[in-house]
């Protein structure tokens, strides 16, 4: 898909994933979680279309798919923007 060669992996690129999943195909966001990593994944719900328990079940979906672990699904849901929001980094 052309959208990998625009969101390249890097060091200091967030992603965060409000609409993500309802615009891309399944396969391309399953991509995008596994080239980005758990690490670099912001779980977001400022999109006003979408509840938040609908939204995190359907990213925690997507993340199982991806075959993210349960601890790197609680760094997307919360521990990268608390880490984030404090100045902390993660390598």
């Amino acid at each position: 898909s052309e959208i990998q060669n625009f969101l390249l992996p890097q060091k200091n690129l967030y992603l965060e994933t409000s609409n993500a999943a309802h615009v891309l195909s399944r396969p391309e966001f399953i991509k995008l979680l596994k080239d980005h990593g758990s690490e670099r994944i912001l779980f977001g719900t400022d999109w006003p279309w979408f509840g938040h328990k609908q939204e995190a079940a359907l990213i925690g979906e997507l993340m199982n798919a991806a075959g993210f672990s349960t601890y790197e699904q609680s760094e997307v849901f919360s521990g990268n923007i608390s880490r984030l929001l404090s100045g902390g980094t993660k390598a």
